[in-house]
């Protein structure tokens, strides 16, 4: 008991001298720095500087002052692999263009870039013309599934996602796709975010709609990133 009770007279003893020690040190701040205790309602205090020293944020280009050694770094040590292109949205399947990523490629030591882009159906088989007809061994391609189709967004009910068949056909397709040689499946932030239900409610991606496109995907060894 008489332990406790030392072990507690210690604790406040050494609280109420840190709170002295702590109020001597703002009061002594303040004297040395007055202008620090003003109210915000204060006016700015005026800049040193003369107009023509001012300099923008757009001038202000500072010079390290420390010498060290430099190594500039021209492309990656290794051949590294980019999981992450969007070779579709970025070309347009122009043929010019994919030579200059090719060469860019080759510049920064890329071994391979992934394309997100692959789709399913026709413009897979577009994609896959484009990327691997000369360059076969530079990309992989992710395909996507299609959840709204030709019709309006404006009118959720007519996605083909809200379809009978729509879960089953998605199946098919990629199946088709993993004949093909795609590598996996990408989803993109519209799904759980963009994609509703009839009702016009989102639509959820744990839906068990969904679980045969799942269980296909890990089927085919296709990995799914989202």
């Amino acid at each position: 008991m008489w332990t406790s009770l030392y072990k507690q007279r210690w604790f406040a003893r050494s609280l109420l001298i840190g709170l002295i020690a702590n109020s001597v040190c703002i009061q002594a701040s303040v004297a040395q720095f007055p202008d620090s205790a003003a109210s915000d309602d204060s006016p700015p205090a005026k800049s040193t500087l003369s107009d023509s020293t001012q300099i923008t944020l757009e001038e202000f280009r500072p010079r390290p002052q420390l010498k060290v050694a430099r190594t500039d770094v021209s492309q990656a040590s290794f051949p590294v692999v980019d999981v992450h292109t969007h070779l579709f949205n970025r070309t347009r399947h122009d043929p010019k263009l994919l030579e200059q990523i090719v060469a860019g490629m080759d510049a920064n030591n890329i071994a391979i870039e992934v394309s997100l882009d692959g789709t399913l159906g026709d413009r897979l088989h577009q994609h896959i013309g484009y990327l691997w007809t000369k360059h076969k061994d530079r990309f992989v391609i992710f395909t996507n599934i299609d959840f709204i189709g030709k019709a309006s967004r404006d009118e959720p009910a007519a996605w083909d996602c809200n379809q009978s068949g729509f879960v089953r056909h998605v199946c098919e397709q990629l199946k088709d796709a993993a004949a093909k040689g795609i590598s996996g499946v990408k989803f993109f932030k519209q799904f759980g975010l963009g994609y509703r239900n009839a009702d016009g409610s989102l639509v959820q991606i744990d839906d068990p709609r969904w679980n045969p496109i799942w269980q296909t995907c890990g089927e085919l060894n296709l990995p799914v990133i989202m």
